[in-house]
């Protein structure tokens, strides 16, 4: 079976395991491969000097496109924020520190999770 090429424009709604009741829905995308080597690069480069925490932040930063039902203490929804970021490939939106800030970080470990297997092969591409 041939490698199927990763779909950039794909998303996936996401709700994190332990939140049953009116979940909040994130809707995320997978990286591209140039995405993915800069994030990974950043956390083996001892003089940059990221921890694994940081590169989770780094892959929601670019990964998460959307959330519904993101609530405050009070209950009150909390709208996703963007910041525009220079690549070498233009401009591009990317999801505000600002925002991000507000996230717990275990739901910043599972997103990553989530983000980093979309990028990945299938079980079945990877038997072959």
């Amino acid at each position: 079976m041939a490698i199927r090429a990763i779909s950039l424009d794909s998303t996936k709604e996401y709700v994190c395991k332990n939140d049953k009741e009116n979940p909040t829905v994130w809707v995320l995308r997978c990286l591209d491969v140039v995405t993915f080597a800069k994030i990974a690069d950043k956390l083996v480069k001892p003089d940059v000097g990221i921890g694994a925490f940081e590169g989770n932040l780094l892959i929601v930063r670019y990964g998460l496109i959307n959330v519904k039902n993101f609530v405050d203490e009070k209950g009150k929804p909390v709208n996703i924020e963007y910041d525009l970021e220079n690549t070498f490939e233009g401009e591009r939106k990317v999801v505000s520190w600002s925002f991000l800030k507000k996230i717990p970080p275990y739901v910043i470990n599972e997103l990553a999770e989530q983000i980093i297997a979309m990028s990945r092969l299938s079980e079945e591409q990877e038997k072959n």
